[in-house]
């Protein structure tokens, strides 16, 4: 389950934020909830630039179970092309 809004700033940045909730079935996997927290920089129609939080609620001894990337909290950026690549020169 992932719930997530973006709040539009002027002029060309985004606020954004999401949570989500991973329910394993298997009894030695615990479930847990993440969340992301970003912002984006809109640069013209086509590129979007971004900067993102990401982090959950496992504790060190549920990250025994985990996969590495399920347990690391993080920072990362994030570039994104919209529409078609023949219209990114318009």
């Amino acid at each position: 389950m992932i719930s997530s809004a973006t709040l539009t700033l002027p002029p060309n940045f985004e606020v954004v934020g999401k949570i989500g909730y991973e329910d394993y079935l298997q009894n030695h996997l615990p479930s847990y909830t993440w969340y992301e927290t970003g912002i984006n920089y809109n640069w013209g129609d086509h590129i979007v630039l971004g900067v993102r939080g990401l982090a959950n609620n496992l504790s060190a001894e549920d990250c025994l179970a985990q996969t590495y990337t399920d347990c690391a909290n993080a920072v990362f950026a994030t570039l994104t092309l919209r529409g078609k690549l023949s219209d990114a020169h318009k």
